[in-house]
């Protein structure tokens, strides 16, 4: 669901396939990504359309305001992908870790 600035609804999209975890919005295009329980990323356009997926095991999801790169986690690395969601870089964690939380600025 899409809302203005006064909670009003813009969008709304039908996502009752999955459970949806975490979401992130890119502020400049208002393209929001969601991590889903089969642990993929969704992007959905501000007209509510789903983009293809991308196939990543994401626990975890945030996107700066400044340079718009997405971060996202999982148990064994820290992704950053571009606005298509192309990997751009990847960092490895030393060890396993079951649960992550990303901020970005």
């Amino acid at each position: 669901m899409y809302v203005d600035n006064v909670g009003a609804i813009l969008t709304e999209c039908d996502l009752s396939e999955t459970v949806v975890i975490g979401v992130a919005c890119d502020p400049k295009t208002g393209v929001a990504w969601a991590i889903n329980s089969r642990k993929e990323l969704l992007r959905l356009s501000l007209s509510g359309e789903p983009l293809p997926a991308i196939l990543i095991k994401a626990r975890a999801i945030a996107i700066s305001p400044t340079t718009r790169h997405v971060w996202t986690a999982n148990e064994t690395e820290i992704l950053r992908l571009d606005s298509s969601g192309a990997k751009r870089a990847a960092f490895k964690l030393d060890r396993f870790s079951p649960g992550s939380r990303l901020a970005v600025f």
